[in-house]
């Protein structure tokens, strides 16, 4: 019933679930998200590369 405008009682939309005036939603409007992945990359690559370096010793 695509573009009937009517409502599916069993699949209800994500909307439906996320409260819009909630203080998490609001926040996430006020993060720096590039800033916020470049330091989880950091984060990331320098996990990967101790990873690396322990698995070489172990063989």
């Amino acid at each position: 019933m695509k573009g009937s405008g009517q409502r599916d009682l069993f699949n209800p939309l994500l909307i439906d679930f996320i409260d819009m005036s909630h203080v998490l939603v609001l926040l996430t409007g006020k993060i720096n998200w590039d800033h916020f992945e470049k330091g989880v990359e950091a984060i990331r690559n320098f996990t990967l590369r101790a990873g690396d370096a322990t698995s070489m010793k172990a063989e």
